[in-house]
């Protein structure tokens, strides 16, 4: 007699192919102003050699929030989680970790610094950022960022001078971002980890940068 068994296979699907990577949650937006004669301080030894730039303006806000939407209307309606909405994901996970973390404005205090190093093909600048800023109630958080940019044309065309340079589009400059402070009310952006993706924006003959911060999460499959 023969005996076929059976193989439950309902508990051993393969994993989705994305499961458990990581989830970006917006939370700040950074716009700093770059002002003042940058400093080409060369470097002898590193083979990339030193700009220092200087960040003497500024300000950080909050990204919208799921408890700023408006109501649902419906499907594709205002608020609706399609990706039309004021900050409101759909995914009650991630709206619970955006509106857990504090909500921040706050502007440049004095100056910060910017210590650039061009890669030695000359296709990419390595940033490595410092500054302060602080809120309406005096509490202040020191930010950290280092990141790297592709020296694309449009980047190209500002640094140069040139006439017909515009703001750059989002997608060549990525950062990765920490903060420290000894306010209370600010300790989630210490405990947390957060990137960004930059762009340069040509401001009154000015120049300034614009960062889209997100916090590093997960999410179950």
């Amino acid at each position: 007699m023969e005996i076929t068994q059976r193989t439950d296979t309902s508990s051993t699907a393969a994993p989705e192919p994305h499961a458990n990577y990581p989830s970006l949650t917006p939370a700040y937006t950074f716009n700093f102003r770059i002002g003042g004669p940058a400093s080409p301080v060369g470097g002898l030894t590193r083979g990339q050699p030193l700009t220092v730039v200087h960040i003497i303006g500024g300000r950080v806000t909050s990204a919208p929030r799921q408890s700023d939407a408006p109501l649902s209307t419906g499907a594709g309606g205002v608020g609706g989680g399609d990706g039309s909405g004021s900050g409101n994901t759909g995914n009650p996970r991630e709206a619970e970790a955006v509106d857990e973390l504090p909500r921040l404005e706050a502007t440049v205090r004095g100056q910060g610094i910017d210590f650039v190093r061009n890669d030695p093909d000359g296709g990419r600048m390595r940033l490595d950022a410092g500054l302060v800023v602080e809120d309406g109630d005096g509490a202040m958080i020191h930010i950290h960022y280092t990141g790297i940019v592709e020296i694309n044309d449009q980047l190209s065309a500002i640094l140069a001078g040139r006439r017909d340079a515009r703001d750059t589009e989002f997608g060549a400059s990525f950062i990765h971002v920490t903060f420290e402070t000894g306010s209370e009310k600010y300790k989630e952006l210490e405990r947390g980890v957060f990137v960004g993706a930059g762009r340069f924006i040509l401001d009154r003959g000015g120049l300034g940068v614009e960062y889209k911060v997100s916090r590093v999460g997960w999410k179950p499959p």
